[in-house]
């Protein structure tokens, strides 16, 4: 099973563009954490959520990316070892290519699927190398990376269920979304 997480900020659950995205047939489930600080928008969610049986988080505001992604950690079953996680931003669009590569690295049975993030500008934000001092992005395909000194962002990022059985989000940390993001 794969399921998705997605986190809302002051924006509606149908405008989500994973529910544009081609997943039909594919083993998964959705899952909305909504950090809205509009009541408007997280009653509209409510609604829609309920009318189309989609699995929906109320946070009753603004809680933070860290207790929003652990929200969505606590609705989850039991943790499988074929389970998996996928977290989305809600203005991601996803491709059928994407789902696929992702779905083969489920099958080759890895622990955490990181792609790569290619920004508006074209620059790739995602993995990047950690440093001393700050992180540098990696700006080309060619360029190698040291599995032990790598970042990656959470959108898009897939992880065995299993890993957090270990392990949460420090919801010490207060993080907001960016920006659109293409592939």
């Amino acid at each position: 099973m794969l399921y998705i997480g997605i986190v809302l900020y002051n924006s509606l659950i149908e405008h989500s563009k994973i529910l544009k995205a081609e997943i039909d047939g594919m083993n998964c489930s959705i899952i909305f954490s909504d950090n809205s600080d509009i009541e408007t928008i997280r009653a509209k969610n409510n609604r829609y959520a309920k009318a189309n049986k989609i699995q929906y988080i109320n946070n009753k505001g603004n809680i933070g990316l860290s207790k929003a992604y652990n929200s969505i950690l606590q609705q989850l079953p039991k943790k499988k070892q074929t389970d998996y996680l996928m977290w989305l931003d809600d203005d991601t669009e996803i491709t059928p290519a994407f789902f696929k590569k992702v779905m083969k690295g489920i099958d080759q049975a890895y622990d955490i699927i990181l792609p790569k993030i290619v920004g508006q500008n074209g620059i790739i934000y995602s993995p990047n190398k950690r440093g001393a001092i700050r992180n540098k992005l990696v700006l080309n395909q060619t360029d190698q990376l040291d599995f032990d000194k790598i970042n990656g962002i959470n959108s898009c990022l897939t992880m065995r269920l299993s890993i957090f059985d270990s392990f949460e989000y420090d919801e010490a940390l207060f993080f907001r979304s960016s920006g659109p993001i293409i592939f």
